[in-house]
């Protein structure tokens, strides 16, 4: 024997001493007919057959399950010169072997497989399947997985949270911008006539007509207290409505009695033309009068001295 025809029998042998007993895959070798010729320790360590009890038989015989579940044609695919890769996603395993690390749900070992032709001379003479544990893995994966989901969950739940405080914040200045526009407008028109009855300048029908406006916006701002006080009504958009029917012409006077003082300080002529067949309506007074002061505030707040407001009532 030469020394070349030396180095190759001790690197064959090195290399199916590495196959038989090192590896750390499975790896199974069969002949044309499936016929099973080499079978390793980690096959026999994981399966439980040792390789006296698999040597020369058939490997679709020695594993029915794998005609069963359709994994024979990788072998026939093999045989005909292709190549397959199952994953351990698609299939979960090739042959059942319990799974040897625990902490996970899996009972059978996830498993990586390549089924190869081993050819000779150009001619498949036989299949090589490599075998890999990939249990291990799997879990680590899914681990990872679920972490990834509940860090969305607890960003989601974050941006909720997020968005609830900014409602809540926005409510709250809405709520206060509330109660500074409607507490207001009732007391600016109490402290309007008030002040012109402490001037002198109303005569008897007038003072009548004060003391009249003063008390109606002292009844309503009483009312606006007690509501605005129960913020969660507010909030939640229930506020207690007094429906009735109503004349909406004496609701529109009533809010310009409330804010004569104030167009009179700007020299503001308010005029009026309110259609008397515009009514009844059904509604709530207090509610309604609100509107009609928040518009008429505003109108003499934004007309300029000298101005002119016009109040149209009429029924379409």
């Amino acid at each position: 024997m030469t020394e070349s025809n030396s180095k190759e029998t001790l690197l064959n042998a090195a290399v199916l001493h590495w196959m038989h007993d090192l590896a750390a895959q499975g790896i199974v070798t069969t002949d044309s007919d499936l016929n099973v010729v080499e079978w390793n320790h980690w096959m026999w360590e994981h399966t439980g057959k040792r390789r006296n009890e698999v040597i020369g038989r058939n490997l679709l015989e020695l594993f029915p399950e794998l005609t069963q579940r359709r994994l024979d044609r990788h072998y026939k695919w093999a045989l005909e010169g292709q190549v397959s890769v199952l994953s351990q996603a698609l299939h979960g395993y090739l042959i059942a072997m319990p799974a040897v690390s625990g902490g996970h749900d899996f009972a059978q070992m996830q498993q990586a497989v390549r089924i190869s032709p081993l050819s000779h001379e150009g001619r498949v003479i036989g299949t090589l399947t490599i075998i890999e544990d990939v249990t291990e893995r799997v879990m680590r994966e899914s681990e990872l997985q679920a972490q990834i989901e509940e860090r969305s969950r607890l960003l989601s739940s974050e941006k909720l949270a997020r968005n609830e405080a900014e409602r809540a914040n926005r409510l709250k200045d809405e709520f206060l911008a509330t109660i500074s526009h409607e507490l207001r407008n009732p007391l600016n028109a109490i402290l309007g006539w008030a002040h012109m009855m402490r001037l002198g300048k109303l005569n008897e029908a007038n003072t009548e007509r004060a003391v009249e406006t003063i008390y109606r916006n002292a009844k309503s701002q009483s009312q606006l207290v007690a509501d605005l006080l129960d913020v969660s009504r507010i909030i939640s958009g229930k506020l207690r409505l007094d429906m009735r029917t109503l004349d909406p012409i004496s609701i529109v006077n009533a809010a310009l009695d409330s804010i004569r003082p104030a167009a009179d300080a700007k020299s503001i002529r308010l005029q009026t033309m309110l259609d008397s067949l515009a009514g009844p309506i059904s509604g709530d007074a207090d509610r309604l009068q609100q509107i009609v002061w928040n518009l008429l505030t505003n109108a003499v707040k934004f007309t300029p001295k000298g101005g002119r407001i016009q109040v149209k009532v009429q029924r379409l």
